[in-house]
Formats: structure tokens, C-alpha cells, sequence
């Protein structure tokens, strides 16, 4: 006969015994005169393909010893408050002996009577489902339907549980743990009600989800009300000449070819990516936008218009590139000039009009440098700016005087 892999042994039983018209409590299975545990699924009792099992009769003594057996109840899952402790030990009850006979429901009714507990008459509410984005809480009472686990059986129906004998569910004799846990059910409601409950909750969760996902209303205004009351109308702009021969490395012009790529580049940086995505950084990247804004109020650009002109301005960490290509247009004499800005190293170009200066971790300074599209045109350009600022700004260039203990250089370096 055949039996599937997930079936216990005791389903073999009872199907051999309806062929050839038996009484399956009065008989068992052995495989190689030893008598078969009845409880184990077929796939976990290590037969081979094609197994042959014996169906003997059993004397009355051994049909005696199998007419009870030891039953433990553990309880799982979330219990009535006040009824037990949230410890492990008053979680598991006592065992008690029960016929094999006894259905499942009827072993319920012995514990809930034997220790006071509510199994199978639990009227409650379930425990809240928690997720990223909501917490569902539900506050209409309903059974609790009780749920019967037994080794990769799970019963959940009342109907099953007082149909399925301790027997029929492999537990024939000697001893076994019945792990019961609860599941909420909903009380019965008319239709209309169940349609206004989902439409207010897709409502409530859709709103919430925008909140999230989005700046609020508030947060908006709040961020505009502090753009005009911390931002200066003209940016605290300042103009400054840097003195000769200064040795800042950020002032030192280098080739692009300074940045390239190279071979060595590539392994450090393959090997970064790798830390970084055992420590789960890169599975979770973070929000530039969630960065902590409010602590930083203010952002201090330094635009480095030639090799000693320096431009210097205040913005807000949310404002854009665009903004600051604007603040450098009114600067210039000439606001049509095609030019770019970008950071070094490596070289990056501001490219994206729309990107904030947070999320390009300009924030709270960075160095941005200023590159015009015709090299030719720096020809006609002063190494004070002019032919390139307005002449109303020469006036308002501060020249930085050199540390003394440096000799000045004789002849000044202005080529970009």
C-alpha cells in the first residue's frame, strides 16, 4: 500500500487494518520483530524505498498499556492577561493520563478545568501587528481559536480537533507534548460594516504612509520660516584674495588626470564595498535627507573663482545647486558666462540643478570650484577679478595679508 511522506505511521495502520477488516488498537507494525513508534511521519522513520512492515496482534496486556498515555499541554503564543506568568516553567502543564481514544478537544476541556485556564471558551482581543509604516490594534473581542501542534500536524478547526483522537494523531502510547497556541477570530458582521471598516482603514494607512515617506505640511512651512529668518538677504557674501604663495592644498591646481581611476584605486575600493555590506550598510542606505538638518542651520560655501579669488556665502543645507549657480551669476560681470562648478578629489562635477547641497555632502562647508566652458576668455581676466566680477564688487575684495614668518614671492602667480 502506499503512504505519503508527511503521513504518520499510525495512518498505515489504521488503512491496513480497514483492508483486511481489524481492529487497529488490538494490532501494530514492526520492521524486523521490533515494534514501530507509531507517532513518527514516514519520511522521518528512516525506511527504504519499497520497506515491507509486519501487522502483528498484540496480547491483551500490551492492548492495556496502550489504552493511556502521558499528555503534556505547553502553552504558546500570546496568553490571557492574569492567567499565567511569562515564564517558560507556567507556560507548560502538568501531564496527565489519557486514553488514546480521547479526542483533542476533550484533552483541552481536561487541562482547562485541571489548571483554570481558558483554552477553548477564550473570548479576546489579539496582540497588535506591528510594521515599519503602522501598527494594526484591534479592539473588537472574538474567540481565540485554540490551534493544536503535534510534531508537523497542525489542527486548527474545532470540528478536527473533536473528530481527531490522540490515536489517529500517532500518539499510541508512552508519552507526548501538544503545543497549543490561539488565533483571533473575528466576530461575524454585515457586509456594509466590514466595507467601511477596510475604506477607513486604507484611508488612515495611506495618509500615514505619505507622512512618512514625504515632509509634512509643517515641516515645509516651518523649513520656509527658517529659510527667510536665518538666511542674510545678500548670503553674507564676501569676496577675499588669498595672498601669494599659499601652500593650502586646497588651492593648488591639479590635472584630471590626477584623479583618474587606477587599477589599485579599484581593489581598495571593491574591498570598502565589501565592509561596508557586512556591516549591512549598504543593504539599509541612509537618507542624505534624513541626516540630522536641523542640527546644522547653516552651510558655508568657499567658490573658488581663480587661483587666489575666493567667493564665500551662506545657504541653507536644503537649498539647491541651482540656488548657488544664481549666487555666483550675480557676481559676475558677465551673468551669461557658460561655466560649471565642482568638488575635488575626485573630481565631481555639480551637474544636477535640483540636487540639495545635504545630499551632496557639501554640509556645513565644503570648497566648490569655479571652471568656465572657453579657457580663452581667462585671458582678459586680472588675477584681482577683474574682467570677470562686477566693478562695483573690486572695492569690496578683501586682500589677505601673508603670515609673517614667510617671505613674500616676487613675482605673483596668476595663472588659473
Amino acid at each position: 500500500m502506499k503512504i505519503a511522506p508527511t503521513s504518520s505511521l499510525i495512518k498505515g495502520l489504521e488503512d491496513a487494518c480497514a483492508a483486511w477488516k481489524l481492529d487497529p488498537s488490538e494490532h501494530e507494525l514492526r520492521y524486523k520483530g521490533k515494534a514501530v513508534d507509531l507517532s513518527m511521519a514516514l519520511r522521518m522513520a528512516g525506511f527504504p524505498h519499497g520497506t515491507k512492515l509486519e501487522l502483528v496482534k498484540i496480547s491483551k496486556r500490551a492492548i492495556m498499556n496502550k489504552a493511556e498515555v502521558s499528555i503534556a499541554v505547553e502553552l504558546t503564543g500570546p496568553i490571557m492577561s492574569g492567567q499565567l506568568d511569562s515564564t517558560a516553567a507556567s507556560r507548560r502543564l502538568l501531564p496527565a493520563k489519557l486514553p488514546t481514544t480521547a479526542t483533542l478537544w476533550e484533552v483541552l476541556e481536561h487541562f482547562e478545568q485541571k489548571s483554570k485556564v481558558k483554552i477553548t471558551q477564550w473570548v479576546g482581543v489579539p496582540p497588535p501587528e506591528l510594521n515599519k509604516l503602522y501598527e494594526v490594534h484591534i479592539h473588537v473581542p472574538g474567540y481565540m481559536q485554540p490551534v493544536v501542534t503535534f510534531m508537523n500536524r497542525r489542527i486548527d478547526n474545532n470540528d478536527e480537533l473533536k473528530s481527531t483522537t490522540l490515536a489517529q494523531l500517532g500518539i499510541g502510547g508512552g508519552s507526548g507534548l501538544l503545543r497549543v497556541s490561539h488565533q483571533y477570530v473575528a466576530p461575524e458582521t454585515d457586509k456594509k460594516s466590514n466595507l467601511e471598516v477596510i475604506s477607513n482603514f486604507h484611508q488612515t494607512f495611506q495618509q500615514r504612509s505619505q507622512e512618512l515617506l514625504s515632509p509634512s505640511q509643517s515641516s515645509t512651512t516651518s523649513q520656509v520660516t527658517e529659510k527667510k529668518f536665518a538666511l542674510p538677504s545678500d548670503r553674507d557674501m564676501r569676496l577675499f584674495l588669498a595672498p601669494e604663495g599659499v601652500t593650502d592644498i586646497k588651492s593648488i591646481d591639479v590635472p584630471d588626470e590626477f584623479y583618474d581611476i587606477t587599477h589599485r584605486d579599484s581593489v581598495i575600493y571593491a574591498k570598502a564595498i565589501k565592509i561596508a555590506a557586512s556591516v549591512d550598510m549598504l543593504k539599509h542606505p541612509v537618507d542624505a535627507s534624513s541626516l540630522k538638518a536641523k542640527d546644522v542651520k547653516l552651510a558655508r560655501l568657499r567658490i573658488r573663482l581663480l587661483p587666489r579669488l575666493y567667493l564665500e556665502g551662506k545657504f541653507l543645507p536644503n537649498e539647491t545647486v541651482s540656488d548657488v549657480r544664481q549666487f555666483v551669476c550675480d557676481v559676475l560681470e558677465n551673468s551669461h558666462l557658460d561655466f560649471s562648478l565642482f568638488v575635488t578629489p575626485p573630481r565631481q562635477v555639480l551637474n544636477r540643478p535640483e540636487a540639495t547641497l545635504l545630499r551632496l555632502g557639501l554640509v556645513p562647508s565644503a570648497l566648490v570650484h569655479f571652471s568656465l566652458a572657453d579657457s580663452t576668455a581667462l585671458q582678459n581676466i586680472e588675477c584681482d577679478g577683474k574682467g570677470l566680477i562686477k566693478p562695483t564688487l573690486l572695492d569690496k575684495v578683501l586682500a589677505i595679508q601673508p603670515a609673517t614668518n614667510k617671505p613674500p614671492s616676487q613675482e605673483p602667480d596668476c595663472a588659473p
